[in-house]
């Protein structure tokens, strides 16, 4: 970890927060898995993940949208605060996207697990270092033993992790959720934040692939907010256009 920064406390809640307009981001760049580094019990996770997320994800798709939404929400009047889990394919973008933008101090709020908190990413240090962003730890919960295994397992910290998302998801000012690529937890997210924010909005950008086509797929009416003609998010390449179109719907 930076010598330079140091982690924060474990958080147990979000209600100390400003209250600003901010938009839940739910995104990741799937990518193929190795069933042989992961625990026998979790092959057909291994499978699935495959199968559902990485076959037809968009990388290059996935990295413009996410940088247009960043520059887009961060540049908007009022600026709307982006919100979102680390993850070590999304923080570098949104970083090098918001690090050229005159941002209103902590315009980015990074989740984290406690329980991953020796996995945080160099980009996310870098990130909550910077009067932009802050990082915010959450605390860990009780979860199961683990088996006695040098193999991963795909979710090796279940209440820790919906801990976490519980949080991000209790932002002060929360007005929406975008959905971008993803895999597994993207799904999760969606789920949870439809919970939490019964009449919150949310959209899929379907065209990135991933979990944000299955969220389309799964449920075509759900996922484009109030905008009344859906076909930008499941086409639109231009990702800027698609971006403002969600802001100005939001």
């Amino acid at each position: 970890m930076s010598s330079s920064f140091t982690v924060p406390p474990p958080a147990l809640d979000v209600g100390s927060l400003e209250r600003r307009p901010s938009i839940v981001l739910s995104a990741s760049v799937p990518a193929l898995l190795d069933a042989s580094v992961y625990d026998p019990a979790d092959s057909e996770l291994v499978e699935e993940s495959n199968r559902r997320y990485a076959a037809d994800a968009r990388p290059d798709r996935i990295r413009a949208a996410v940088s247009a939404l960043t520059r887009v929400a961060l540049g908007h009047s009022p600026s709307i605060r982006l919100v979102f889990g680390a993850h070590p394919t999304i923080s570098p973008m949104i970083l090098q996207a918001a690090a050229d933008m005159d941002a209103m101090n902590e315009s980015i709020l990074v989740f984290q697990s406690e329980a991953y908190a020796g996995l945080i990413p160099q980009s996310t240090l870098r990130l909550a270092n910077w009067s932009k962003g802050r990082l915010i730890l959450t605390a860990k919960k009780p979860e199961p033993p683990l088996p006695a295994t040098l193999l991963k397992r795909m979710w090796p910290y279940p209440a820790s992790l919906a801990f976490m998302r519980e949080l991000m998801m209790s932002v002060p000012g929360v007005v929406g959720a975008i959905f971008i690529g993803g895999m597994r937890g993207v799904e999760d997210e969606a789920d949870l934040f439809r919970h939490v924010h019964p009449k919150g909005k949310r959209y899929a950008i379907a065209s990135t692939g991933g979990a944000a086509a299955l969220l389309d797929q799964r449920s075509p009416y759900d996922f484009h907010g109030t905008l009344v003609d859906p076909t930008p998010l499941r086409r639109l390449r231009s990702y800027t256009v698609v971006a403002r179109r969600i802001v100005d719907d939001l």
